[in-house]
């Protein structure tokens, strides 16, 4: 196995373990951490959103308002564009469910 493959394999392993779920929205699968009853900054104001979903922006940075993806076999609803956090490697998305 080369250190490419094993670092992908290590990744999976540790998002697992932290209680990441199985996110696709055609044609991309990877991991994210969905959340429950979150507040966000949206326009300047706190907003109460029904789900949000953490995950890689290289994966899911692209999704636009009104896209579905499947979340452990429920399907949701992009509420807002993704929103950057930390250094931009990951990105925070406001769902409803679809």
């Amino acid at each position: 196995m080369g250190w490419a493959a094993l670092n992908q394999f290590m990744n999976r392993v540790a998002l697992a373990r932290l209680g990441s779920v199985t996110v696709t929205a055609y044609p991309v699968t990877g991991q994210g951490f969905l959340s429950q009853n979150s507040e966000m900054v949206l326009g300047g104001q706190v907003v109460i959103i029904d789900y949000s979903l953490k995950c890689k922006t290289a994966d899911f940075g692209g999704l636009k308002y009104g896209d579905t993806l499947q979340i452990d076999g429920t399907t949701y609803k992009v509420e807002h564009q993704p929103l950057r956090v930390e250094d931009g490697l990951f990105c925070v998305i406001p769902l409803v469910l679809a």
